[in-house]
């Protein structure tokens, strides 16, 4: 039953964002040269978006499938510095997650406290709210294609309505994180942005015990609205 309800959230989330993408492409069509990267993404630039991501769990919790929304800004710190294919500027961002969640297989858990023995059942759906307040990214300008790639870490605080992973650990998480990804520029206003990440979800002992979630990779869809300096 999981394993359902979870492709089916996949499905109508994608789904609902490929089709505001859609309607997005649609209105920026009259609008559609290509701006160069420089030009848009410099010094000043603000920029916010939405965006749907989906992710997988590693090793031990390889069964574990992720799935959020929410919205994302950032500001172009920096003017562009360094050589060649590596020209860019610094960028800080913020990201803002009111819906995630996480589905695990349904098992039985077995939890040794002060030397009593407890056996608990878990798994199933986790429901929360996630927020990382700093992102620092670097963005590549060097070129003049619609296409500008970036790479960025950042540090995230996640909030469940119950203990995750497994009872008791918390319901607070940390979420260090590193991705790389890019936006492919409609128009110098709009672009449609695509990333990859790697996040690491620890409650830093906070709990009884710190069963995290050592990797998880993340791939993110969204679109942005620009407003140029």
């Amino acid at each position: 039953m999981t394993t359902k309800r979870t492709g089916m959230n996949l499905a109508a989330g994608f789904g609902g964002l490929c089709f505001v993408l859609l309607l997005a492409v649609c209105g920026a069509r009259g609008q559609n040269t290509a701006p160069a990267p420089g030009t848009v993404v410099r010094q000043g630039a603000l920029h916010y978006g939405l965006f749907m991501a989906g992710a997988f769990g590693t090793g031990d919790n390889s069964s574990t499938k992720f799935l959020n929304a929410g919205g994302q800004v950032g500001f172009v710190l920096t003017p562009n510095y360094g050589p060649s294919i590596l020209k860019g500027n610094f960028e800080l961002g913020a990201e803002v997650i009111p819906f995630w969640q996480a589905y695990e297989p349904h098992r039985t858990d077995l939890f040794i406290k002060n030397g009593v023995v407890t056996t608990t059942r878990t798994g199933g759906t986790y429901t929360g709210i996630a927020l990382t307040p700093v992102i620092l990214r670097w963005n590549f300008v060097h070129g003049k294609s619609r296409v500008v790639p970036w790479a960025q870490g950042g540090g995230g605080l996640l909030y469940t309505t119950r203990k995750f992973p497994l009872p008791g650990t918390s319901v607070w998480n940390f979420e260090p994180q590193f991705g790389v990804g890019a936006h492919y520029f409609l128009n110098d206003r709009h672009s449609i942005d695509f990333g990859a990440q790697a996040i690491h979800i620890s409650n830093a002992s906070l709990g009884d015990r710190n069963s995290g979630v050592n990797a998880l990779v993340q791939f993110q869809l969204g679109y942005t609205w620009w407003k140029k300096k």
